[in-house]
């Protein structure tokens, strides 16, 4: 009676089915996941965050924060073993993603640290099957998350309530009524037999599928486990039809797999080349001999590609929260920057090229493979050429780099 008023809404039912997903994973074999709800304050993210684990009991005790440590989650995690485990409040992290991002991995995993005990031997290492319902004003995800996080994450955006009075109110009600339909629904899923569960699961995952679009097949999966969830719920506890049930649960989750990403959308990798190329291109007064302030390389004279001092390259990278040495070898791999593979098999991305009046290495970026090297004042430039024949006078400052001639050694002058 406190839940069906507002089972209306999509996200809040889904929030709500979710909780009732996690016994689920271990009958249909699938992978703990994470159900984020996130934007800004006053949308009911912790009331319905409260509403989902109320059916399992009392939710101020259940309900943990992101202010913790790796330990105290894996235990916690073990204690709710088939259970939802709920965490509020993603900004208590603060802005240490890592943080973050290592917690996500953790709990998907399954596994806890595997420990050494005082006495010799192993401690017992924690295991646990979940689905995780987290809070927070901030995405969970950024550009310069791994691409395994957001594959472990369904996000949702916007507040499960229309007003605040609703939300306010199912702090109380919560809290009130609690502990009853967690175990209900355990008694009605041990009187079912397994097989159907798992056929009408591969059912509802064929038409999420279809429907898909090319969406990521991890949240296909977790979305179709809700679905059937709802479906169980609307019928076991609600008193839909089976048929009537099925419909609902199916639009609830076309409703939900819209706002996610496209399982081709870019990963870190793609995010980091991106990056470069904006960087190049924002800091062009700093490439060339003639650079203002610190020089951070040069351009070739067609301007496709560009000499980075690895240095700068680098700290830009690690500053941006990208890693370095994966970002490399995604370029190389890929052709967008020259690597060499050096005597004794060691590989190295840079090449030796004459600036100035002396040899240095640098980071051969072809952005001309991802970028245009013509902007409006080239253009201006040719249509003026065509127009009265004269060329614009030539840019000597570009013809004083030089290329080392790696076979003989000997610079060319």
């Amino acid at each position: 009676e406190r839940m069906r008023p507002h089972r209306a809404r999509n996200k809040f039912r889904f929030i709500l089915a979710a909780s009732f997903a996690a016994p689920l994973l271990r009958i249909l074999k699938q992978r703990i996941f994470f159900v984020y709800n996130w934007g800004g304050s006053k949308g009911g993210k912790t009331a319905a965050l409260k509403a989902a684990l109320s059916a399992w009991g009392d939710p101020e005790r259940l309900m943990i924060s992101f202010n913790t440590t790796i330990a105290g989650l894996e235990r916690t995690a073990a204690f709710y073993c088939d259970l939802p485990l709920g965490i509020d409040e993603r900004q208590q992290a603060g802005d240490k993603q890592g943080l973050i991002q290592q917690l996500v991995y953790m709990v998907s995993g399954g596994k806890g640290k595997i420990r050494a005990a005082k006495n010799g031997g192993l401690q017992t290492t924690y295991q646990w099957r979940t689905v995780a319902l987290a809070t927070g004003e901030e995405p969970l995800s950024t550009d310069t998350t791994m691409t395994g996080v957001s594959t472990r994450v369904l996000e949702i955006y916007g507040g499960p309530f229309d007003d605040e009075t609703a939300a306010s109110l199912m702090h109380q009600q919560a809290a009130e009524d609690c502990g009853w339909a967690g175990p209900a629904f355990i008694e009605r899923l041990i009187g079912t037999d397994e097989r159907q569960i798992v056929d009408a699961y591969e059912e509802m995952h064929r038409y999420v599928r279809d429907i898909s679009e090319g969406k990521n097949g991890s949240h296909i999966a977790g979305i179709s486990v809700v679905a059937l969830a709802d479906a169980l719920i609307d019928h076991w506890f609600f008193g839909a039809t089976k048929e009537a049930a099925w419909a609902r649960a199916k639009r609830m989750a076309g409703n939900i797999l819209v706002d996610q990403v496209e399982g081709n959308a870019t990963d870190v990798n793609e995010n980091a080349v991106q990056f470069i190329v904006d960087w190049v291109l924002s800091n062009k007064a700093y490439f060339g001999t003639n650079a203002v302030g610190t020089c951070l390389g040069f351009t070739s004279d067609t301007g496709n590609t560009a000499y980075i001092f690895p240095s700068m390259l680098n700290q830009a990278l690690s500053k941006a929260g990208y890693s370095p040495r994966k970002t490399m070898k995604y370029m190389a791999d890929n052709g967008l920057i020259s690597s060499y593979t050096e005597k004794g098999g060691r590989k190295t991305y840079t090449v030796m090229k004459w600036f100035g009046t002396r040899s240095s290495r640098f980071v051969e970026f072809h952005i001309g493979k991802l970028s245009e090297t013509k902007d409006a004042v080239d253009d201006a430039d040719e249509l003026a050429e065509a127009r009265t024949g004269a060329a614009p006078e030539p840019n000597y400052e570009q013809q004083q780099f030089h290329e080392i001639d790696d076979d003989d050694g000997e610079l060319p002058f």
